[in-house]
């Protein structure tokens, strides 16, 4: 009798059941679960370095230092003692938006209604290398200059404060509103904040923080 013949195996006078005599075959697991396809022809997958990602990183933050520098420039020709764009922080969507551009003691020179509500500013900007930075974007319209100022930021672009002894008119006195410096009469709210877009800036004085 073939021992292992039929529902159950004989051993000696004991009949025990077929399948827990079985031999159990090792379990098998395909190649191709274990590695993706490039690495079964032998091409490593394009791993991204740490140097890649600092260049990177740097060149967005070169490329946003020119982008501030256009926007201030565009901005003091159309208002010749701009110093300041303060910026805001939308309730609802989280994002920054310009408030006001001021002067250098911080006097209200344009008032962004909304975001909703831009009216174009007054003075068209002159052919010339400053109005050809803007492309087919219209540096009159103050919605560009809103999409330009999420953009930065969603790219990892970082504004200055505006210095707190200067009049916020209105906005919440509790927080440091962003900004960026448009003129050397513009001082920042702090000195030293980091890798911030900084176009212009007035004489660090001694001591400064």
């Amino acid at each position: 009798m073939n021992p292992y013949s039929g529902n159950s195996i004989e051993v000696g006078e004991t009949r025990i059941p077929a399948a827990a005599a079985s031999p159990i075959a090792p379990a098998t697991v395909s190649v191709t679960e274990l590695a993706p396809d490039s690495m079964l022809v032998g091409i490593a997958p394009p791993y991204g370095t740490l140097d890649d990602w600092g260049r990177a990183k740097n060149a967005v933050h070169q490329a946003g230092d020119r982008i501030a520098r256009t926007i201030a420039d565009t901005l003091r020709v159309m208002f010749p003692t701009a110093a300041y764009l303060m910026l805001y922080r939308g309730e609802y969507d989280d994002e920054l938006h310009p408030h006001s551009i001021r002067d250098e003691h911080g006097g209200i020179l344009w008032d962004f209604p909304g975001v909703t509500s831009f009216e174009p500013f007054p003075v068209t900007l002159p052919d010339g290398p400053l109005r050809a930075a803007w492309g087919d974007k219209d540096p009159q319209a103050p919605g560009a200059l809103n999409d330009l100022v999420r953009s930065l930021e969603e790219f990892g672009c970082s504004f200055d404060t505006m210095p707190d002894d200067l009049p916020f008119h209105g906005v919440d006195p509790d927080q440091c509103e962003p900004c960026l410096l448009l003129s050397d009469r513009a001082r920042p709210g702090l000195w030293d904040f980091g890798r911030v877009m900084r176009p212009y800036s007035a004489a660090r004085p001694d001591g400064a923080r």
